[in-house]
């Protein structure tokens, strides 16, 4: 190929390489979205609560760090979270008031990291149609202009997740 040419697959391909995911909450959709990113030649690490995890990912293409019983990760987790070019949250918001843990995390592994080189390109939370107030039996569409109208517990504290994430934005 050209020079040219030559030069601008180069640096697709350094771009591509610098790209890095971190999936707060490795569960079910979590490990979903981290296989097909890493899949795609990202670098991609993650959390998870529980040690089968980390197992099921040993020696993987996912860098799994475990949450302590706090819900913090340890010191190379809160650096891989924070240096992150891009965050996605799947955790679902803790029953009972005690908040989003997601949210929590973020911030105690910005407070733990030594120093924070840039902040993540892009953060995205998954919420949920329940904010909605939408149940199996109500076939209505929901668009961006819907407005929110929970009527479960879970639907009103992932509406109380989406603001705080909103919030530190």
């Amino acid at each position: 190929p050209p020079p040219a040419r030559r030069r601008a697959a180069a640096a697709a391909c350094r771009a591509a390489a610098s790209r890095s995911l971190f999936v707060l909450g490795l569960g079910y959709a979590g490990v979903a979205i981290a296989e097909m990113a890493a899949e795609s030649g990202w670098a991609v690490a993650g959390s998870a609560r529980r040690e089968g995890v980390a197992r099921l990912w040993s020696g993987g293409a996912v860098a799994v760090h475990l949450l302590d019983a706090r819900g913090a990760l340890d010191a190379a987790g809160a650096v891989a979270l924070v240096g992150a070019d891009h965050v996605i949250v799947t955790v679902p918001p803790g029953g009972g008031g005690e908040g989003d843990p997601g949210l929590a995390t973020l911030r105690a592994a910005v407070a733990s990291a030594a120093a924070v080189p840039r902040p993540p390109r892009s953060i995205a939370y998954l919420s949920s149609t329940s904010v909605y107030g939408q149940d199996a039996s109500n076939d209505a569409w929901i668009e961006e202009t819907t407005p929110p109208a929970p009527t479960t517990a879970a639907g009103a504290a992932r509406l109380a997740a989406e603001a705080g994430w909103a919030a530190a934005a």
